[in-house]
């Protein structure tokens, strides 16, 4: 009997272990063949905006292209060579031709390769985003594409407060602060000094300060809500510490339930990563149940919340305190509360109650951005509340959606 179950279960894994070995490869093969014709899409339209001079879009396009990490002809690169000559970034079009002569070693990107080395040279500025001056040159250089570079490279400090990437050789100044890019394989390190508000204002450059508000807008959010409320502690179990006759008046048992949950508010960023947001919301246990008495009751929580908020990429989270007033009815209070009556006559459990609390504690939620509409974006979050009112705790846990303000990030 033991030799025949041995062998089953033998047999079991000897069919897992080959199922598993047969199933990875057709996966992995699935999301080649997926990956292939996401790329045959996207060279296409890489070609037909190339041929139109849509210069922006090809730059899509190809980054797109980059991102799906699959081996790409030699066209797709010179075509985005292209696209980043078009808008400025030396570096980048440094990059996508040496991408190409991986592939075939031409004369042509040689030589594209060598016109760079001679004209250009790398710079690492290291700026600051609160303090975002200009890059000046005294005299611009007369070759278009070298007017580019440097248009491109303003535009880039003018949005984030630094540059990493390539310039024509020659002086350069930022505020106060001059320096000189030579031509050559070698970076320069430009570290600026953080200029004052009166500083960028005497260089013309005031407009470069950012403000203190860096975006803002309402927040919004509807969805599911489950809460809990354990019964508070009694007394005797906290030993000596607590005398049993002086501890908790009549509370109710423990519950637990769905409901929903919907709130809005305001956000202020005070940088593309960081901000604050204040927001009332409702929340409510429509379908509480006992667990020690089946009994049902109804809670409804209405919440104010101060928080912080830290935007990195399309997520959000948000953390801080909140104050919270709930509003109850049900049945059963809990069992260890001594009601002074006849226990069989008035069965603890069975006591019907009503009442108010105000509680404190803390909520987080954490967020992603799915879409983007306008200066909104929609996205989906879980959030968990907690708070006490000494007595007992309150948690409610909601997945809703919602909209958010949109940060404009700048991308190079």
């Amino acid at each position: 009997m033991k030799t025949s179950k041995l062998s089953v279960l033998l047999s079991v894994v000897f069919v897992a272990l080959l199922t598993q070995g047969l199933l990875a490869p057709q996966v992995a093969m699935a999301d080649d063949a997926s990956k292939m014709a996401e790329k045959l899409r996207l060279e296409e339209e890489l070609k037909k905006l190339a041929q139109r001079n849509a210069w922006a879009g090809v730059e899509r396009k190809y980054l797109e292209l980059i991102k799906l990490k699959v081996d790409l002809p030699v066209q797709d690169h010179d075509i985005g060579a292209q696209s980043a000559g078009y808008l400025g970034k030396t570096f980048e079009v440094y990059k996508r031709l040496q991408r190409a002569k991986e592939i075939v070693d031409r004369q042509d990107i040689n030589d594209s390769l060598s016109v760079i080395d001679a004209n250009y040279g790398r710079v690492d500025i290291q700026g600051h985003e609160k303090r975002r001056p200009e890059l000046l040159r005294e005299v611009m250089p007369f070759a278009p594409d070298q007017r580019k570079s440097i248009e491109w490279a303003q535009t880039v400090i003018k949005n984030t407060g630094s540059f990493n990437g390539m310039l024509p050789a020659g002086t350069y100044k930022v505020c106060t602060q001059e320096f000189t890019v030579a031509a050559g394989p070698d970076f320069l390190a430009v570290k600026l000094k953080k200029f004052s508000a009166k500083e960028l204002k005497q260089c013309g450059s005031e407009e470069a300060v950012i403000s203190t508000i860096e975006y803002s807008g309402p927040v919004a959010h509807f969805g599911f809500n489950f809460m809990s409320t354990p019964q508070p502690f009694n007394g005797l179990q906290f030993g000596d510490l607590v005398d049993s006759d002086d501890s908790f008046g009549a509370q109710p048992q423990s519950f637990s339930g769905g409901g929903f949950t919907i709130g809005g508010g305001y956000e202020l960023g005070f940088s593309s990563l960081a901000g604050i947001a204040a927001e009332i919301s409702y929340s409510n246990m429509l379908d509480g149940k006992s667990a020690q008495s089946g009994q049902s009751a109804v809670f409804h929580g209405f919440h104010g919340w101060l928080a912080s908020t830290i935007r990195p990429g399309d997520a959000r989270i948000a953390f801080g305190p909140v104050v919270s007033l709930f509003r109850s009815n049900g049945a059963g209070v809990a069992a260890w509360y001594d009601i002074e009556q006849d226990p069989e006559a008035h069965p603890p459990l069975d006591q019907k109650w009503k009442g108010y609390s105000t509680s404190g504690g803390a909520q987080v939620t954490f967020g992603y951005g799915l879409t983007d509409f306008g200066k909104m974006q929609g996205v989906v979050e879980l959030g968990v509340n907690w708070s006490t009112d000494g007595t007992r705790h309150y948690i409610n846990t909601g997945l809703r959606v919602g909209i958010v303000p949109l940060i404009e990030r700048f991308k190079q």
